[in-house]
């Protein structure tokens, strides 16, 4: 298995925990940094790449 599969592999285990990253990375003696990083590089990957995570346009308009 090469390091994207096992990663691929994490992230789907860690979306069914119900625990924190920092909590889960610790679980399985990774740091929470390296966790996150592949976390986010992998759910850019999964959504196009094209969307914000968290994040939306607000139009305010003038007063």
């Amino acid at each position: 298995m090469d390091k994207r599969q096992e990663m691929l592999k994490l992230v789907e285990e860690f979306e069914v925990s119900r625990m924190t990253q920092r909590d889960f990375s610790a679980s399985k003696g990774m740091g929470f940094h390296k966790f996150n990083c592949w976390y986010r590089m992998l759910n850019i990957e999964q959504t196009g790449g094209d969307q914000l995570q968290g994040f939306f346009r607000v139009d305010v308009g003038t007063v």
